[in-house]
């Protein structure tokens, strides 16, 4: 942590305030970034995606089921 010290306005002289300030992390350089963790994180959000695709498919079979046995009775009995 850093810390900073600034006066105080309406006074006379100058009061010291300390506050502390959380020190930035240095952003990584491109040839410090470990290839590996990079996929194995690429692959866990995929992962994610791919489960809620899926997800998302079977709570829809439902409503698509029906909705093509209704298409195949209609087209069975000739309707327009």
């Amino acid at each position: 942590m850093a810390k900073e010290i600034r006066g105080v306005r309406g006074t006379d002289k100058p009061t010291a305030v300390v506050r502390t300030v959380p020190a930035r992390r240095p952003e990584p350089k491109f040839w410090e970034v470990d290839l590996v963790e990079l996929v194995k994180l690429w692959l866990s959000d995929l992962s994610v995606f791919m489960r809620t695709a899926v997800l998302f498919v079977g709570l829809s079979l439902p409503v698509v089921i029906s909705a093509l046995l209704l298409w195949f009775i209609q087209w069975y009995r000739g309707d327009n």
